[in-house]
């Protein structure tokens, strides 16, 4: 829809077919590959739609976890390539002890964190996953994504919202340490320092590998790192005691006052706000040992935590271990579908669908009121791949329209323009995809078109509600190029607490009544 200047509208009404379906079940798997570990989960979703028949939405009403695999150290040929070859053997082991086939399972993700999404093949492993497993999201979480992802799974998101209480979710992996600050249950900001338990890998007693921020450190105070050589249990404890005092610097201080160590040390800016959050939850790998501070001769883990809870409590920090530590990452993924309209949705060609697994990057229009500029929505764009922490990605993504504005064509026009300059700046190379929920998806669809003039083709649908947390994929058009297939993929995690786990709300697409 759209409305003319002399004030005409004009409307698409969907088609209805089929009555949908009332309850779904789908086994899923969540497959994370970190700096440090590698491991992954199986679960069965439930989901039932609620309220009356004719609704679309659907909430999780059950999650069963089926198996856990073992956690095995992310292989690596050299200090830059992953072993893919024993990656897939491991995964192809625990499949096998798990019951659960490949041909059984309906969804899934393939999740690269950390150092291991800064690995050359790291685009190979997707692959070499999604072309075993099927139709699954296969992505690289940058720092930022990475960190709001372990806040949801860590359970540190759910008991801020229940308590009304500001938390900061620590989540400390094999390379990096992830801070992002909750407040009432929502993400306000993160970030990441270059600080984690496997920054030295040590194998037969001698030291195996050497990340350059263990090198930066201990070069700090004066240890020698070599190759080949052992590490002293008083050089271990002083290099982990560097890089715990970077993280207490970082959760104490304002940037301001950071060490030199800590600033070469930030991968990402500061944020603010985290000097008054007394209440500090711990994910991530080396949250493992904070009740159980066993040595392990591997790596930094055991020693590092119990280096940061001495710091933090004297602090006065109180350090409470989350629910899912090395799990929190990634713990589950559940395929959902809903009602879709397909009367106003524009694809530019028939090249431009299929599209799969493009991440949702949430864009607000709504406080630039009934006139927005070109220019001020493509600092829109900017601010919503900025906050969802995909300001790096290299592939395709899906723009979500967060807009209440009336649909005067003058208003598509300006945002189509907006949207193309940050495509042309901004976005990742291939097909401008837009969402929205407003029924005008084919009006801004043709401004777009028009905009972008054959440089790229562009996919524009509505009646979606869309989150940060979402991958849509987009069919090829049906019916007479009147409705296109959506598949939108959320990443479902669990309200964990000390004592209690429960399932979040996910969304379904229905087309013509079947369920995709």
């Amino acid at each position: 829809m759209y409305i003319t200047d002399d004030g005409v509208e004009e409307t698409f009404e969907p088609d209805p077919d089929e009555p949908p379906v009332d309850q779904v079940r789908l086994t899923t798997v969540g497959i994370d590959i970190g700096s440090a570990t590698a491991h992954f989960l199986l679960s069965r979703i439930t989901l039932r739609r609620l309220g009356q028949a004719m609704m679309s939405r659907f909430e999780v009403v059950k999650k069963e976890e089926l198996y856990r695999s073992g956690i095995a150290f992310t292989p690596y040929r050299s200090a830059t390539e992953i072993d893919a070859d024993a990656l897939s053997a491991f995964f192809d082991d625990h499949f096998a002890k798990s019951g659960v086939t490949h041909e059984e399972l309906d969804t899934g993700i393939v999740m690269l964190t950390g150092e291991a999404a800064r690995k050359t093949n790291a685009r190979s492993i997707a692959a070499l996953f999604a072309g075993s497993m099927g139709k699954f999201v296969c992505t690289s979480a940058g720092h930022l994504l990475e960190a709001r992802m372990a806040a949801n799974g860590s359970g540190a998101v759910a008991q801020s919202r229940e308590q009304g209480s500001t938390i900061v979710n620590v989540d400390m992996g094999g390379g990096t340490t992830k801070f992002t600050l909750i407040r009432d249950g929502e993400l306000v900001a993160s970030a990441a320092l270059n600080v984690g338990g496997r920054l030295v890998a040590i194998e037969d007693g001698v030291v195996a590998r050497i990340d350059d921020a263990a090198r930066l450190a201990a070069a700090h105070v004066g240890i020698a790192l070599t190759l080949g050589e052992p590490l002293a249990d008083a050089d271990r404890r002083l290099l982990c005691a560097t890089l715990a005092d970077s993280v207490v610097e970082y959760l104490t201080k304002s940037a301001a006052d950071f060490s030199e160590l800590t600033n070469r040390l930030l991968l990402t800016e500061p944020i603010d706000g985290l000097i008054d959050v007394a209440d500090v939850i711990m994910s991530g790998g080396v949250a493992e040992y904070l009740d159980n501070p066993g040595e392990d001769a591997a790596d930094l883990g055991p020693t590092l935590a119990q280096e940061l809870s001495s710091r933090l409590a004297h602090a006065g920090r109180q350090l409470q271990a989350a629910s899912e530590r090395m799990r929190a990452t990634v713990v589950g993924l559940s395929q959902f579908t809903t009602q879709l309209s397909g009367d106003t949705v524009y694809i530019s060609s028939a090249q431009a669908t299929p599209q799969r697994n493009l991440p949702v990057v949430p864009v607000s229009l709504s406080h630039l009121g009934e006139d927005p500029t070109p220019e001020r929505v493509t600092d829109a764009v900017r601010d919503g791949l900025a906050a969802s922490g995909r300001e790096d990605l290299l592939d395709p993504v899906a723009v979500s329209l967060e807009w209440d504005g009336r649909p005067y064509y003058r208003t598509l026009v300006a945002i189509a323009q907006g949207i193309v300059t940050a495509a042309k700046t901004v976005l990742p190379e291939g097909p401008i995809v837009v969402t929205l929920t407003q029924d005008c998806a084919r009006s801004l669809g043709t401004a777009l078109a028009e905009v972008v003039g054959g440089e790229r083709e562009v996919v524009c649908v509505d009646g979606l509600h869309l989150s940060e947390n979402d991958f849509i994929d987009v069919g090829d058009a049906i019916q007479n190029g009147r409705v296109v297939p959506v598949v939108v993929k959320t990443l479902v995690f669990p309200e964990t607490r000390a004592e209690t786990v429960a399932g979040q709300t996910g969304r379904f697409v229905e087309v013509g009544g079947q369920l995709l």
